[in-house]
């Protein structure tokens, strides 16, 4: 019985990969991660009048499979104007990647830091 328990419990995992779900973290140094991370930045300063940000760090990365990819992001930044290039802050930006490739920033928002 447990043999078929454990069985069934392995399909359902290869099945919930395949079909998508909640969020997985993924490595800060995966490259898809490292772009949805530019693209954010640079669509944020793109909307943004006052501050233009640098992109210091992605501190953390999730991965959602849905009908393309949204990548859930905890960026450390800096205002190009800074005077101290420790003068950091945090963001958490959420991108969506299509089918086809091309990103679209959803969400930006101010956190005290990168932790859960």
């Amino acid at each position: 019985m447990r043999r078929v328990q454990r069985d069934f419990w392995r399909c359902v995992e290869r099945l919930r990969a395949k079909v998508g779900g909640g969020y997985k973290t993924v490595s800060v140094t995966n490259s898809a991660v490292i772009e949805a991370a530019d693209v954010a930045v640079t669509a944020h300063n793109a909307e943004e009048e006052e501050i233009v940000y640098k992109l210091v760090a992605v501190k953390s990365a999730e991965r959602q499979t849905v009908q393309g990819t949204n990548y859930r992001l905890c960026l450390q930044i800096v205002a190009e104007d800074a005077q101290f290039d420790t003068d950091y802050q945090y963001v958490r930006a959420v991108i969506f990647r299509s089918l086809e490739g091309d990103f679209d920033l959803k969400s930006w928002t101010d956190v005290k830091n990168c932790g859960k």
